[in-house]
């Protein structure tokens, strides 16, 4: 009897490394094959069968289980359910107009601090904003030299000139002065998501919280960027800090010093 019960073990056990190898293959076709050398103790093995295959899933169950959980993570962060460091529409501020950088020409001066892995570096950057909408931005090295110089517009980003080791850093730029000064899109573009304004395009999600309502954070193709400290200067509410965090503990935070109304000369 010992003899028997050890035989039929090591059948089940090579059934069963069959039944792994190939999922397609069912329990019920391995105990035809199996139990004809025994003529006994089907019932015993089916059960076993049955019980083995409760405990171990099939593979492809787990992988389209997984895949349903991945899918649903992607969803809730791209939908901006959580991680937005934006407070919330006040609930006297929800017909206000979400506000950016201003409409009518203004300039800011103020410093580019850069903190990149084995580099530090300072930049006196000038921001111009023209009446046609075109936003320049000029980046100068303490001895006088230009850095980098990009002006965005309808026709999308131009460079102008940029330093070899900055032209990494041109779409890190474009969401810190395109995507923070900008105005804001018209009404009909806006929506709302977890209290806040949403303003969403083919490059970059902007997020509006607060009273009043104005841009906070921006994510998209890029470095999450946060937007704040406002201050009204000459009549214009301007962000006077912008801050991108990049990987590896990699920063970039403007300062602006000044703002000015009216159109400006390049420096």
């Amino acid at each position: 009897m010992a003899i028997e019960a050890k035989f039929l073990k090591a059948a089940i056990r090579r059934r069963f490394q069959v039944c792994d190898s190939d999922p397609k293959l069912r329990c019920e076709r391995l105990i035809d094959n199996t139990f004809n050398l025994f003529g006994h103790g089907q019932a015993r093995y089916q059960d076993a069968c049955r019980h083995q295959a409760r405990l171990r899933p099939a593979p492809q169950r787990e992988h389209a289980a997984m895949r349903v959980l991945i899918s649903l993570l992607a969803a809730l962060c791209c939908s901006g359910c959580f991680g937005v460091p934006v407070e919330r529409v006040g609930p006297k501020a929800k017909e206000q107009q979400p506000l950016a950088g201003p409409v009518v020409a203004w300039s800011g001066r103020g410093s580019l601090s850069l903190i990149l892995p084995g580099r530090l570096m300072s930049l006196t950057t000038y921001v111009r904003h023209s009446a046609g909408g075109e936003l320049r931005v000029a980046m100068v090295e303490d001895g006088g030299l230009m850095a980098c110089d990009l002006s965005y517009g309808e026709s999308g980003a131009v460079v102008h000139h940029c330093r070899d080791e900055l032209v990494s850093l041109i779409p890190v730029f474009g969401a810190m002065f395109h995507g923070a000064y900008a105005p804001a899109a018209a009404e009909e573009k806006m929506g709302w998501r977890s209290g806040r304004r949403r303003e969403a395009n083919d490059k970059w999600n902007r997020w509006y919280g607060g009273d009043p309502v104005t841009l906070g954070y921006i994510h998209g193709q890029t470095w999450p960027v946060t937007v704040g400290d406002y201050r009204i200067d000459n009549g214009l509410l301007v962000a006077h800090r912008v801050h991108a965090d990049g990987p590896w503990g990699a920063e970039l935070q403007l300062l602006l010093d000044t703002v000015t109304v009216g159109e400006a000369p390049p420096p």
